[in-house]
Parts: C-alpha cells; sequence; structure tokens
C-alpha cells in the first residue's frame, strides 16, 4: 500500500497494490465513464428508480447527475484544499462516533456520490475510497458495504506504522 498527494499536505489517497492510479484517480475515472455508469444503472434499476429519495427517473438524467456530481466532488476538493478547510466537507461516518478518535473514519458527499476518508488530523485527510450511494445505509448496497472494511484495513495499517498526527502522517508518506 502506498500514499500518494493530492493537494498539498492536506489531501492524500491510498494507492493500493495491483491498482495503476490511487483511489481518488480510480474513483473520478469510474465516475466520469458512461459505460461504468451504465452498467451500474442497468444493475441497480429497480433499486434507483423506486426511491423516492433519489428521484431519479431514467438512465440518461442518472449518468448526468454522477458526471455533474463527480466534477463538482473534485473541484471542491481542491478548493477546499488549497483554502486550508477540507474539515468543512469530511464529516463523521456515524453519528455515534467518537468526535475526537485518533484516526477517525470520515465522508464526503455531492448527492450521490461518497468519497470515504481517514482525518489525520485538522484539515489533512487519506482517501481510502469511495462509492455511489444508492441507499440510506451503506449496509443496503454491496459497493457501499465494500467500503467499511477498506476503511477499516486503512486505519490499521496507519496504525502500524505509528500515525497518530500530520507529523507521524507526513513521516510515513515521506519514507515510502
Amino acid at each position: 500500500m502506498k500514499i500518494d498527494c493530492i493537494f498539498d499536505e492536506n489531501l492524500f489517497a491510498f494507492h493500493y497494490e495491483n491498482e495503476s492510479k490511487n483511489e481518488l484517480d480510480c474513483l473520478l475515472d469510474e465516475w466520469n465513464d458512461i459505460e461504468y455508469l451504465d452498467t451500474f444503472y442497468n444493475e441497480n434499476k429497480r433499486q434507483i428508480e423506486n426511491n423516492t429519495y433519489l428521484r431519479i427517473n431514467n438512465e440518461d438524467e442518472f449518468i448526468d447527475i454522477v458526471i455533474d456530481n463527480a466534477q463538482n466532488i473534485d473541484e471542491i476538493l481542491e478548493k477546499l484544499s488549497n483554502n486550508n478547510d477540507l474539515d468543512s466537507f469530511f464529516e463523521m461516518l456515524n453519528i455515534n462516533q467518537n468526535m475526537f478518535e485518533i484516526l477517525s473514519k470520515r465522508k464526503g458527499r455531492q448527492n450521490l456520490l461518497r468519497i470515504y476518508a481517514i482525518k489525520i488530523d485538522s484539515n489533512c485527510y487519506v482517501i481510502t475510497g469511495g462509492a455511489i450511494k444508492i441507499t440510506e445505509t451503506m449496509q443496503g448496497h454491496q459497493d457501499t458495504l465494500l467500503e467499511l472494511p477498506k476503511l477499516e484495513k486503512c486505519k490499521q495499517y496507519l496504525k502500524e506504522n505509528d500515525v497518530f498526527d500530520s507529523d507521524s502522517f507526513y513521516e510515513l508518506v515521506n519514507d515510502n
């Protein structure tokens, strides 16, 4: 496992073994790939169209929304990273989580899209993955459900490498 710097010293992403890109780049590529989105829609059509919360009526609308959301996320992350304000994007993964937990699990969202990350320190995050969220809870769909173990695996990796704040994190990143 490697960690790639995305923006300055604020935003990073895990780069998993056997992957050609880091998680953020993989997600943005998927979310802008019309073939991928077409397949995703058709595999989840009933769930998407029957979900009154989503209010999506057809495949073209779904694809347009996801691509627009992906572009917005990319712009938001760059802007907030440059303004040292990533804390305003990433929120606690669940409401029962301890607000002061070291290496806390976080999520950022833009309509249907979710980016999952570990908070290293104030305005310093490392992205572990993401998904198109079409259900109320992460456990409601296989794509979001797969993100929970990734979050835990990445958190464990950071702990095993003695990361507990930004200084220890930068040390790990520089050593890799």
